[in-house]
C-alpha cells in the first residue's frame, strides 16, 4: 500500500476535536514528529508555526519568513491568551484518503488488515459531522471488500479477482508468457541473468502445476461445507480446463508434472460436489411459481453434470463437466405434424420470412420429408425429416426457441445423472420406441394375449382326417412396424387398442425427470447448438451455447424410432449430422427420423 506524506490540511478555527494522544501507536506513525500549533495573543492576533518546545512556562514556535528563512520565537505562557495544537482530524483523513489500492495485484493481508483498522479508528474518534467522514467511509468499504477477498484466499492478478485455483491457473499462464518473452530475447543464450530468470520462472510454473491437485483436494470439501456451490463449480471448471488444455489435448508445460495423474480423480471431485448440491435441495427450490403454459413443463434452473463420465478425449461426450442453466419451460411433447402443418400453411399463404434464421436459404421450403411416408404423416405423430433451419423457424414463429444442448440434457437427465431419461432400466426391455423396444413390446403383447390356436383340420363324416391334409400354420407373431408413436402416447396404436379392450396391460410409463415425454426414441430432436469438437472442454459453466456457421454440423439428441443401439438413447448421447441426408433430418439411408420440441426461457429465480 502506498503511504503518502501527511497532507497539509488544517482547520482554520481554534477548536480542537482530536489530539495525537488520542490515537493508537499505529495511527501516530502516520504523522511527523513536528506538529503545528497556534498561539493567540492578548490583542487577538494569532501566530501559527511548528512547535519546537512546549513546557508549562513557555511555547517556542518556528515560523517561516520566506522560502529559505525560518525563525523561532518563545512565548511565555503568562504573556499569551491561549495556545493549542492544530486539530489533526482533517490531516488524519487526508492521509487515509491518499492510500491507494494496487489496480493490478492484490495487497498483502497484513497491509489490508492494518489499513482497515486505521479507517475504523478514524471513524470511531472523528466528530460525527467531520467534513471527510463520508469519503473515508466509502474508501474503507473498498479496502474491506479487498480484505474479505484476500481472507477467502482470492487473489488479484493483472486486475482480475480470482479464487485460489483460478488464480493458480492464471499465474501458470503468466509464467508461461514471461518465459516466452525471455526466450525471444536476442541475448537469451548468452546472458546468464536472462537464462537464470527464465529457469526461475520455469520452476515457479512447475511448482504451481504440482500444487493444483492438492489445492483442489482442500478447496472442494471446504466450499461444499459452506454450500458455496457457485465458487466451487468455478474452481472445478478452472482446474478441468487447465487439465484438458495442458495434459489431455496438448503436451503443454504441465504435462510432465501432471500427465500421470488419474483423470478419474477429477470425476470423483465432481461427483462429490454434485452429491452435496443434490442433498442441499437448492437445485429443486422454487422461489416464485413459474408461469403456466399449455403442454409445457417447468424445468428448475441449477447445476448438473453434462457429458459422459468414462468418455475418452475423442468421444463427443468428453469430458463430463458442470453446467448451470436458468429455469425454463419445455414442451411436454414433440412438435406434431398437425402443429407443424399450420406453420407451413402460414408460410405458403403469406410468404412470411420474418422467423427465418439469417443463414437459412432464401425462399426455403419447409415441407418435411416425413410427409412423403404414410406411416409417419398422421396428425398426432411427431413431424420428422425437417432440417435445423425448419425447426428454428417454427420455434421462433410460435414465440419459443429450440433448447440449447445443455437445456435438453438437463431436462432429460435431471440432478441424479440418470443413464436414460426414465432411469437405468435397459431400454430393450421397455416400451420405448426404438427397434429393440418395439420387439420387446410385440413379444409382451403376444405373451399377455396369446394368438388363438389354429382351427382343427377338416374331418370326414366318419371322423377321419383327410390323408394328405396339412394342419394350418400358426398365426404369425405380432410385429410393430418402424414408425413413430403419437406425441402424447407412450404406446403404439395397436397396444393402445388392445389396452382399451382390456386384453393388454401396460401401466409403466417412461417419462423424463420433469415429465417430458419421448426424450428417448420416437423422433430424434434438434437442439440449438452447432457441433464443435472441443466445446465441452472449453465451454462456460453458465448457459453454454456452441455457435455455428451455415455449414457447421448440427446436433440432435435422444435417438429415434430407427435406433437399434441402446447407447443412442442415453441422456448424454449426441447425434451429429454431417452428411446432406443427415442435415435434412434423415438417417444415412434417407429415412426421416429427426424432429424437435421447443422451450421458453424464463426470467425468474428457481432451482439455483
Amino acid at each position: 500500500m502506498k503511504r503518502l506524506a501527511m497532507a497539509a490540511v488544517f482547520f482554520a478555527g481554534l477548536a480542537a476535536a482530536m489530539e495525537l494522544s488520542d490515537l493508537s501507536p499505529e495511527a501516530r506513525k502516520l504523522f511527523p514528529e513536528e506538529r503545528e500549533g497556534i498561539v493567540e495573543l492578548p490583542d487577538g492576533a494569532t501566530v501559527r508555526g511548528i512547535v519546537v518546545q512546549d513546557t508549562p512556562a513557555s511555547v517556542v514556535l518556528k515560523t517561516r519568513k520566506s522560502d529559505t528563512v525560518t525563525m523561532s520565537r518563545e512565548y511565555r505562557r503568562a504573556d499569551i491568551k491561549s495556545f493549542q495544537y492544530l486539530d489533526i482530524e482533517p490531516a488524519f483523513a487526508a492521509v487515509l484518503l491518499d492510500m491507494e489500492l494496487d489496480e493490478e495485484n492484490s495487497l498483502p493481508l497484513e497491509d489490508l488488515d492494518r489499513a482497515v483498522a486505521l479507517f475504523d479508528e478514524f471513524l470511531a474518534k472523528a466528530a460525527p459531522r467531520a467534513v471527510d467522514r463520508q469519503a473515508v467511509t466509502e474508501k474503507r468499504a473498498l479496502l474491506a471488500d479487498e480484505l474479505e477477498k484476500v481472507r477467502r484466499g482470492w487473489e488479484k492478478i493483472e486486475g482480475a479477482w480470482l479464487a485460489p485455483v483460478q488464480a493458480a491457473v492464471k499465474r501458470f499462464d503468466v509464467y508461461t508468457r514471461r518465459i516466452g518473452e525471455l526466450e525471444k530475447r536476442a541475448d537469451f543464450k548468452t546472458n546468464p541473468k536472462v537464462s537464470q530468470a527464465r529457469d526461475d520462472l520455469v520452476e515457479k510454473r512447475r511448482a504451481t502445476a504440482r500444487a493444483l491437485p492438492g489445492m483442489m483436494q482442500t478447496r472442494v470439501p471446504e466450499l461444499v461445507g459452506k454450500r458455496a456451490f457457485d465458487e466451487v463449480v468455478d474452481e472445478m471448471g478452472a482446474f478441468m480446463s487447465f487439465w484438458i488444455k495442458q495434459v489431455v489435448r496438448t503436451e503443454g508445460p504441465a504435462a510432465k508434472v501432471m500427465g500421470e495423474m488419474d483423470f478419474d480423480y477429477i470425476m470423483r471431485l465432481q461427483n462429490q460436489i454434485m452429491d452435496a448440491y443434490r442433498a442441499s435441495g437448492i437445485g429443486t427450490t422454487i422461489t416464485r411459481m413459474p408461469p403456466q403454459a399449455k403442454d409445457m413443463v417447468y424445468v428448475p434452473g441449477g447445476y448438473f453434470l453434462m457429458g459422459r463420465r468414462d468418455a475418452k478425449p475423442n468421444d463427443p461426450a468428453f469430458p463430463m463437466h458442470f453446467v448451470y442453466v436458468p429455469p425454463f419451460l419445455m414442451d411436454k411433447y414433440e412438435v406434431s405434424n398437425a402443429e407443424y402443418r399450420r406453420f407451413v400453411e402460414h408460410v405458403r399463404a403469406t410468404a412470411d420470412s420474418s422467423m427465418e434464421h439469417p443463414d437459412a436459404p432464401p425462399l426455403k421450403s419447409h415441407d418435411p420429408d416425413g410427409w412423403t411416408r404414410p406411416e409417419l404423416g398422421k396428425d398426432r405423430q411427431p413431424v420428422v425429416g425437417v432440417d435445423w433451419f425448419d425447426a428454428y423457424a417454427y420455434a421462433k414463429w410460435v414465440g419459443k426457441s429450440l433448447p440449447t444442448e445443455a437445456q435438453w440434457e438437463k431436462a432429460a437427465r435431471g440432478l441424479d445423472g440418470r443413464l436414460y431419461p426414465w432411469g437405468d432400466d435397459p431400454p430393450e426391455k421397455t416400451a420405448v420406441n426404438f427397434a429393440p423396444g418395439r420387439e420387446f413390446l410385440a413379444r409382451e403383447i403376444d405373451r399377455q394375449k396369446p394368438p388363438p390356436p389354429p382351427p382343427p383340420p377338416p374331418r370326414f363324416g366318419c371322423g377321419c382326417i383327410a390323408k394328405n391334409e396339412e394342419p394350418p400354420p400358426p398365426p404369425p407373431p405380432t410385429e410393430l412396424k418402424a414408425a413413430t408413436y403419437d406425441v402424447d402416447k407412450s404406446l403404439p396404436a395397436l397396444a393402445l387398442e388392445l389396452k382399451a379392450g382390456e386384453m393388454f396391460e401396460w401401466s409403466k410409463e417412461y417419462p423424463s425427470p420433469y415429465g417430458v415425454l419421448h426424450m428417448a426414441g420416437n423422433a430424434a430432436e434438434w437442439v440449438l447448438d452447432g457441433y464443435e469438437p472441443a466445446f465441452y472442454g472449453e465451454s462456460p459453466v453458465r448457459n453454454p451455447l456452441a455457435a455455428a456457421g451455415p455449414n457447421s454440423p448440427r446436433i440432435h439428441r435422444g435417438g429415434s424410432y430407427l435406433s437399434r443401439n441402446p447407447d443412442d438413447l442415453k441422456t448424454y448421447s449426441r447425434g451429429i449430422a454431417t452428411g446432406e441426408k443427415e442435415k435434412s433430418g434423415n438417417d444415412a439411408g434417407g429415412r426421416p427420423m429427426v424432429g424437435f420440441r421447443c422451450v421458453k426461457n424464463l426470467d425468474i429465480a428457481g432451482g439455483n
